[in-house]
């Protein structure tokens, strides 16, 4: 519990009740250490000023939402940590969206509505399981393959292989 109450979170949420909801929990669990913004302008002063080992953010948000948000935390000079655990929540339900926010780099996806247990579960494991990073051309962030590559080999082709533009990151 001693790794909890010293963790430092960013939560960045347009909602007022469901950013409460959001720190409520983090409290529970012993989190001491909270930010909060309302939107992606907001985190980006926050996340200069207040370095924080994880970040919560909404993805629909304006004038900067959490896509670019998190686009920002992986490829920015300015950005305090580009390997941050980034945990984005959303009530968006379009698969198109839960890929465009694997694809700028987020940590894990939580659809809106959920559990505490749900949140809690989802901060526990990008904190404790943390995937590989991999950088290309086009992207860096955790590897979006989300364990395939452990679990199962492909033969003929459709195999997965690394290219030779690709580094994985440990």
């Amino acid at each position: 519990m001693a790794a909890i109450q010293s963790l430092s979170v960013t939560v960045v949420e347009d909602n007022p009740n469901m950013r409460l909801m959001l720190c409520q929990v983090l409290r529970v669990i012993g989190v001491s250490t909270l930010v909060e913004a309302c939107n992606g302008h907001e985190a980006i002063d926050a996340l200069r000023q207040s370095r924080p080992d994880v970040l919560i953010t909404d993805c629909n948000m304006a004038p900067v939402d959490g896509l670019e948000l998190t686009r920002w935390v992986r490829t920015s000079g300015d950005s305090p940590d580009s390997y941050m655990p980034i945990l984005m929540v959303s009530s968006l339900s379009d698969p198109r969206v839960h890929q465009r926010a694997l694809d700028v780099g987020i940590s894990h996806f939580l659809p809106k509505p959920f559990q505490p247990r749900e949140l809690i579960e989802a901060l526990f494991q990008v904190i404790r399981q943390p995937r590989p990073f991999v950088r290309t051309d086009s992207y860096f962030g955790p590897d979006r393959r989300q364990g395939e590559r452990d679990e199962m080999m492909f033969d003929g082709p459709d195999r997965r292989l690394f290219g030779s533009d690709t580094e994985v990151i440990q």
